[in-house]
């Protein structure tokens, strides 16, 4: 029985190409959206997971501040705080920290290559059990020169080698001493040394905050030790993690951490209601939370964001639903065109229940048959996915029971909701009537529920279309909005506050602003599009006045050059020069003696903080610490704002100021594209005069500055390509009905005619029947576009305005691509040629 129902339904799909074409088509988009974006939240949600025991491991992190100031969440903590942890809480069985610093390492065939290597503790697997695939985790970090190298790296450097017990010489290029004293000229065991591999871990997948390429142990006197009981020092990229037995444990120690802080830490002085713990509040983040919950400066990995997730899986929800319910209406429409056969099924024997079977046999078949071109379509799709989301996920439905399970449950869901408007009701027509009239009694009663389905459909597309221009609107404003500087024509190398650079990077800079094409060479502590910690003013205010205190805000040490290299608008008074040595931070030579004077530079809107109506007012102003009897600085300019953070957030108050010690950036402005061919192999050449054994690495600013919202116009792309795909479906939908309405209203039409009704007139009518669904659809999702557009803009502090007029366009285009669907049909229905249509009534 059942293999007579599929072969009517096979019979079906060849006779009514059209109809059966459209309908797997919808399903198809719905399925392919649906199964991808369940594949890119499952990676998103899986969040290292991979690791053994990945529940039990948390990361130390903390907010820091100073009275009446925001305090900044940080990832990273400090180097005293895993001996204080340990010897404070019996329940922390393992603690490791994990230190960020670049190497340059040398290959066996003498090439040197960049990489970012993770100085741990030496029961760093205590914690983190990483596979390896070669190599012992007891004694992998015992030794000083031990070095654990990825997958990757090993396959890199050695190809069909084996790594393990060969040398590889590497240069740490951020000695954490920071001693300036250290000289290149000897081999030095803090900048460089032999490492012995002892192990190749597995690579680290995509789904994990860690991104580790090489783990290399602390060794003792390596810079490192001077930090270790200093509460004070941040180093940056030191993070704390520690493995709990159970989570009472760690709602225990969380409880304690406020008092943990004020025991070791003093209270701000000056601040008698204050304690410790109310400016420097540590917590505990769960490693399966750090992706989505940690948001503090000084990631590992770029942070998620949750809520953009879930959109996704909204968005992939809804255009299953319009697939669904465009499959929905397609099978209710064709089924009230089967009543004769229905009627004649009855009147030869079938029962009810045979019927209903046959109905929802065939909805499965459709289904199934758009199952197996959704897998095809998907085997296709994924790499491209993959690519462009920049993840990688592995669409393996027969090795996956899961993926399995969930894309059956989808197609069977899909296959019942077509089938049972018709099984159910259809097979309860009534043959003598339905012969009588040649036409179900349930045809026109389906009418309502038709279009009722097709303003869903439209609302959904339509909220979709708003969405999509709303995220085109403001990545669009995003790229035109000026940044208060010129990100063009300026390449940026990094780390250049190491032992191996220190000694020579004045000298790389004055030569490099030698070179032909070269406008300027600058220094600085950091750059636009780095992570600006957005510190107090050190509660410091106005000499004089004391009701005027420096707000928090941006502090940068910039050279003397860098205000005019990256074009940044002198607003009042002058910019830093040489020839001015207050301009320049000098450590007194007499620490009995109070630090010499030195010039900083505002910006407005620091000034105004401050409580200047006019800028200017604030030159010549000198400032003051708390406590202090002397003045340690004055304001010799101010400057235009400059949008250093992302455009999420507000412009910060400002302040520049020259301090050579702690510069780690260099950026090379020149004048274009023209010579930047030149410029680059005059700046390699200087670079191996001074410093041969470091490759020239860099970057271009507005490359770095485009990558920074990559990602959210990417999502934009996405959200574009949905509601196009949501609105195709919905037009799909939308082209079918018209064919089938055309086949039911076909008799109405041609009587229509013969009584006199002009061509316009019945144009009007059957455009009105159709746009009716559409512009009802439009005034539903409004309101709910306008929830959404609002919700998404509310992130950025720099935003567009909402406009009517983007309403009334997608209300407009959803309209005419409507029309634009049904106007074949629409005219081919009142050109029927009355004769054809009635000769057998």
């Amino acid at each position: 029985m059942l293999k007579s129902y599929f072969n009517v339904a096979i019979r079906i799909f060849q006779r009514d190409t059209l109809y059966s074409t459209i309908n797997i088509l919808g399903l198809v988009v719905g399925l392919v959206v649906c199964v991808l974006v369940i594949l890119y939240g499952r990676h998103e949600l899986s969040y290292d997971k991979w690791l053994p025991n990945s529940g039990s491991i948390y990361r130390y992190e903390v907010s820091l501040g100073n009275p009446g100031q925001e305090l900044v969440h940080n990832s990273t903590s400090h180097h005293v705080v895993r001996g204080l942890l340990s010897d404070s809480f019996e329940q922390i069985p393992s603690i490791v920290r994990v230190i960020e610093t670049p190497l340059i390492i040398e290959a066996p065939d003498k090439r040197r290559i960049p990489y970012t290597a993770r100085f741990v503790d030496p029961n760093f697997f205590e914690v983190f059990d990483l596979p390896l695939l070669s190599g012992d985790k007891s004694s992998a970090l015992a030794n000083n020169n031990s070095l654990l190298i990825s997958e990757a790296v090993a396959d890199l450097l050695f190809g069909n080698q084996n790594p393990v017990g060969q040398t590889l010489n590497a240069n740490n290029m951020r000695n954490t001493d920071n001693d300036f004293r250290i000289k290149r000229s000897a081999k030095n065991p803090l900048m460089e040394r032999d490492y012995v591999v002892s192990g190749v871990f597995r690579d680290i997948p995509s789904n994990s905050h860690l991104a580790f390429d090489i783990i290399a142990p602390f060794v003792d006197g390596d810079g490192f030790a001077r930090y270790y009981g200093n509460w004070f020092f941040q180093q940056d990229r030191v993070y704390t993690y520690l493995k709990l037995d159970s989570v009472a444990d760690e709602k225990e120690i969380s409880s304690q951490l406020a008092a943990f802080v004020d025991k070791f830490i003093p209270p701000p002085k000056g601040y008698p209601d204050l304690k410790a713990s109310d400016l420097h509040q540590p917590k505990l983040v769960n490693l399966h939370d750090i992706h989505y919950d940690a948001t503090g400066l000084n990631s590992i990995k770029s942070p998620g964001d949750i809520r953009r997730l879930y959109a996704a899986i909204g968005i992939a929800v809804l255009i299953l639903i319009i697939a669904s319910i465009n499959f929905v209406n397609l099978t209710v429409a064709k089924s009230t065109l089967r009543s004769k056969e229905v009627a004649v099924r009855k009147i030869l024997g079938a029962s009810k229940r045979q019927l209903i079977v046959q109905f929802l046999s065939e909805t499965m078949f459709f289904a199934f048959f758009s199952l197996f071109i959704t897998v095809v379509c998907l085997e296709l799709i994924v790499p491209v996915f993959n690519n462009f989301a920049g993840i990688t996920v592995a669409f393996e439905p027969f090795s996956d029971p899961n993926l399995a399970t969930a894309l059956v449950l989808l197609t069977l869901s899909m296959g019942l909701l077509g089938g049972l408007y018709p099984a159910f009701i259809v097979s309860r027509y009534r043959p003598g009537k339905t012969l009588q009239t040649e036409q179900s009694s349930m045809a026109r009663g389906s009418k309502t529920l038709r279009a009722g389905l097709v303003v869903v459909q439209f609302s959904i597309a339509v909220t979709l279309g708003l969405i999509a221009v709303t995220f085109y609107q403001q990545n669009d404003f995003i790229e035109a909005t000026p940044l208060g500087f010129s990100p063009k024509n300026k390449l940026i190398i990094d780390n250049i506050n190491e032992p191996a650079f220190i000694e020579y990077r004045d000298v790389i800079a004055r030569e490099i602003r030698r070179l032909p094409g070269v406008k300027a060479a600058t220094l600085s502590e950091k750059i636009p599009t780095d992570n600006f910690r957005v510190g107090s003013g050190g509660n410091a205010s106005i000499v004089g006045d004391p009701s005027k205190i420096l707000p928090g805000g941006i502090g940068l040490s910039v050279d003397h050059h860098f205000l005019q290299a990256y074009d940044i608008p002198l607003v009042a008074g002058r910019y830093f020069s040489e020839e001015f040595a207050q301009d320049q931070y000098r450590p007194p030579v007499d620490p009995t003696i109070a630090t010499p004077l030195v010039s900083v530079i505002w910006s407005e809107t620091r000034a105004r903080r401050v409580g200047f109506k006019n800028a200017s007012d604030a030159i010549g102003k000198y400032l003051e610490k708390s406590g202090s009897s002397a003045p340690y600085a004055v304001v010799i300019g101010i400057v235009a704002d400059v949008k250093y953070r992302s455009l999420h957030k507000q412009v910060q108050p400002q302040s520049y100021f020259v301090s050579p010690y702690i510069f780690d950036k260099l950026t090379l402005a020149y004048e274009s594209e023209d010579v930047l061919p030149d410029v680059l192999k005059g700046v390699e050449q200087i670079w191996q005069r001074y410093t041969p054994e470091r490759p020239l690495t860099y970057e271009f600013l507005d490359s770095v500055i485009k990558n920074k919202y990559e990602t959210e116009k990417k999502q934009g792309q996405l959200i574009a390509l949905s509601a196009g795909l949501a609105i195709l479906v919905a037009c799909i939908g939308l082209f079918a009905i018209s064919v089938l309405v055309s086949e039911l209203r076909s008799q109405e039409i041609v009587i229509r005619r013969v009584f006199g009704a002009s061509t316009p007139s019945l144009i009007k009518l059957l455009v009105t029947q159709f746009s009716i669904p559409i512009v009802i659809a439009n005034l539903i999702s409004w309101p709910l576009g306008y929830y959404f557009m609002r919700q998404y803009l509310d992130e950025y502090a720099h935003r567009i305005d909402l406009s009517i007029y983007v309403f009334l366009g997608v209300s407009l285009i959803t309209l005419i691509i409507g029309w634009g669907t049904i106007a074949s049909h629409i005219l081919k229905m009142v050109n029927l040629k009355p004769a054809n249509i009635l000769r057998h009534d």
